[in-house]
């Protein structure tokens, strides 16, 4: 297992910063099979991450990952995500840091 760490993340031209560095794990490993490997992506903070093929460009895979999560959840008003998804985005949400006025 390989720990990332992000101080910052860059979407659609604006830097957002994280109050504390934003820890991603990658992890790949054996399946039971003893010949498939697989990977994956976990942010322990949130308690979030899926699984995968193999990963084998991790900084790719997680920037990917960070996008969808700001197209999918942060981007969008509450009231266009369900309860689940509410929750998700406010416990990402509370790991930025809030803009200087």
């Amino acid at each position: 297992m390989k720990t990332y760490t992000y101080k910052r993340f860059k979407y659609k031209d604006k830097f957002y910063k994280f109050k504390e560095p934003l820890k991603v794990q990658i992890n790949n490993f054996l399946c039971a099979d003893l010949k498939t490997i697989k990977g994956e992506l976990y942010i322990p903070c949130i308690m979030d991450g899926y699984s995968t093929d193999e990963i084998t460009n991790p900084e790719k895979e997680i920037k990917e990952y960070l996008t969808l999560i700001f197209d999918e959840y942060l981007t969008k008003k509450d009231d266009a995500l369900d309860k689940g998804d509410r929750d998700f985005k406010h416990r990402f949400l509370e790991l930025i840091e809030p803009p200087k006025k």
